[in-house]
Parts: C-alpha cells; sequence; structure tokens
C-alpha cells in the first residue's frame, strides 16, 4: 500500500509541474466538438486513454472501477456525457473530470476502505 501512495504522489507531482494541469474540461469538451478537426478529437480521445491507462499501471483502474473491460471507446462516451451533463463543473482539470466521470460510470459499490478512489 506504500508503494501505491508513494506512486500516487509521484504522479500527482509529475502532474503538477506540467501545462496539463491548465488542460480543463472546457478544452477537452471542445475537441469533442462536430467543429473540432481530426487531430483535435484524436488528442481528446488520447488524453482520455492516457488518464485510464495511468491508473491501470498503478492499479487503481482495477481497484477502483468495476470495469474490468472498459475499452478507451466506452471511457471516452462516459466522459463526454459526464463533460456535457455538468458544465458548472468544466472549468476543473480535465484530468479530474475524467476521473469523477469514470468513477461515477463505473466505481464501486464498496471502494477501498483507505479511500484513495474518493
Amino acid at each position: 500500500m506504500r508503494q501505491l501512495r508513494c506512486a500516487l504522489i509521484g504522479i500527482g507531482l509529475l502532474l503538477g509541474a506540467t501545462p496539463s494541469m491548465a488542460f480543463t474540461g472546457n478544452h477537452l469538451l471542445k475537441m469533442y466538438e462536430e467543429d473540432s478537426d481530426l487531430i483535435s478529437l484524436g488528442f481528446g480521445m488520447g488524453y482520455v486513454a492516457a488518464i485510464k491507462t495511468t491508473w491501470s499501471y498503478v492499479g487503481l483502474f482495477e481497484t477502483c472501477l468495476d470495469a474490468k473491460d472498459v475499452s478507451n471507446q466506452k471511457a471516452n462516451e462516459v466522459v463526454l456525457k459526464y463533460l456535457q451533463d455538468n458544465p458548472e463543473d468544466r472549468h476543473e482539470t480535465a484530468s479530474a473530470l475524467i476521473m469523477e466521470a469514470l468513477i461515477q460510470a463505473f466505481g464501486r459499490a464498496s471502494p477501498p476502505s483507505d479511500g484513495v478512489c474518493k
């Protein structure tokens, strides 16, 4: 468990040092819009896949979500719906909104007792 916490802290510090922290839900939603070019759409979908993959790498995806076989396509559909349904949250960082959308859609009925998924 200590290794997991250290990994999460490391990831948080790494993300905090990059410009991606300024990437909000508004930016991500704009990439999904119909008039968006394919490069923007691909970047948005890739961003969601990268967050999902990072969660899998540190073991959070399987620990926090009841979503063993969720495809990147399904994850993107869930995130898009969340962004459309929650305009008041779109100023938040995209990575946090992606995690929130996936937890709401696929969260376990009883998450780990240490609350790491909350």
